[in-house]
């Protein structure tokens, strides 16, 4: 049976823009970013938003943002004024408030980044970076960037567009999602690719990877959630959920810090829990009034935040 209990709303963050991506840092608080307005530090003890990074001025259009609990780093890739395909990255360390652009002296050596993710241990940030040179054309590429010196420690050529990618917690790899239903997953070191699986019918949106099984989960434009095993080689497993094609995709992904969950979003608007095991769906979290754009688990696991386009973050209790 499907639960849909209004009651576990636990906390309501209005805020200024729209919300592409939390984050919790412990139990009590969590980082939030409000699609080129801000990056916030949202406190549950005693419901501030404390504005980190402002946006909407020059170099602060902040379009994507990785965090690395482990170094407490938060990167951040923000549109250049003027040049809206060109980005350059910034690092915001929370430890001590201090803020560095990455790659200091060459504001403009990125072109659009469609997606970045922290390595585990913080010390690697892989991008994607959507060329926009056209003459002579210049191929979209992964990079990885020590997050230390800035220099580039790899770089590939990759055709079609990468609209995510997620670290792993525990093994050295990431997963890259593209536009035509490919999840591929790559080498941290040598940024070789090691597997490739077709796992959608159009757009990757989302991959989140187990904390406790060798397997991830991936979201994609289709509105369906995929489970896919990575043990020996990379398996599609089956169907874990799936959302209504005709209201929209599946935006985001999360496991439940012991693996048994997964919490999605979509643009229905509703946030929805699945047991992995089982592969069915357990609980429907209603309230969002627009697409769901972010999902994430407290350390304990007790609570569930989630981000939307509606301009609120959502704090829900689990039983």
């Amino acid at each position: 049976m499907i639960r849909s209990d209004f009651s576990q709303l636990a906390h309501l963050f209005p805020l200024d823009g729209e919300v592409h991506f939390l984050k919790f840092l412990d139990n009590s608080s969590l980082l939030a970013h409000q699609y080129n307005t801000a990056v916030s530090l949202l406190s549950l003890e005693n419901n501030e938003n404390n504005i980190l990074i402002k946006g909407g001025c020059k170099d602060r259009y902040i379009c994507k943002v990785s965090l690395s609990l482990k170094s407490q780093l938060v990167c951040t890739a923000n549109i250049v004024s003027g040049w809206p395909d060109r980005n350059i990255l910034k690092i915001l360390d929370l430890k001590n408030s201090s803020e560095r652009e990455l790659r200091e002296g060459y504001p403009c050596e990125f072109g659009r980044v469609n997606a970045l993710a922290y390595s585990s241990d913080g010390s690697v940030i892989a991008v994607f970076e959507k060329s926009n040179i056209q003459f002579p054309p210049l191929p979209n590429s992964i990079k990885l960037i020590d997050t230390k010196s800035g220099g580039i420690r790899g770089e590939e050529s990759h055709c079609p567009d990468i609209k995510c990618i997620e670290a792993s917690p525990s093994d050295n790899i990431f997963a890259s999602g593209d536009i035509r239903g490919f999840v591929k997953i790559w080498n941290w070191n040598t940024l070789k690719q090691l597997r490739s699986l077709r796992s959608h019918n159009s757009t990757v949106n989302t991959i989140a990877f187990s904390p406790s099984q060798k397997i991830l989960v991936t979201g994609g434009e289709d509105g369906r959630i995929k489970i896919i095993s990575y043990k020996n080689d990379i398996e599609e497993q089956g169907l874990l959920g799936e959302y209504s094609d005709w209201i929209g995709g599946v935006n985001t992904l999360a496991f439940s810090p012991d693996g048994k969950i997964v919490a999605s979003g979509g643009d229905d608007g509703k946030v929805k829990l699945w047991d992995v095991k089982n592969k069915i769906q357990t609980t429907e979290l209603s309230g969002h009034n627009e697409s769901v754009m972010s999902v994430n688990f407290s350390p304990d696991g007790k609570l569930l935040a989630s981000g939307s386009k509606d301009k609120t973050v959502r704090i829900w209790q689990l039983s």
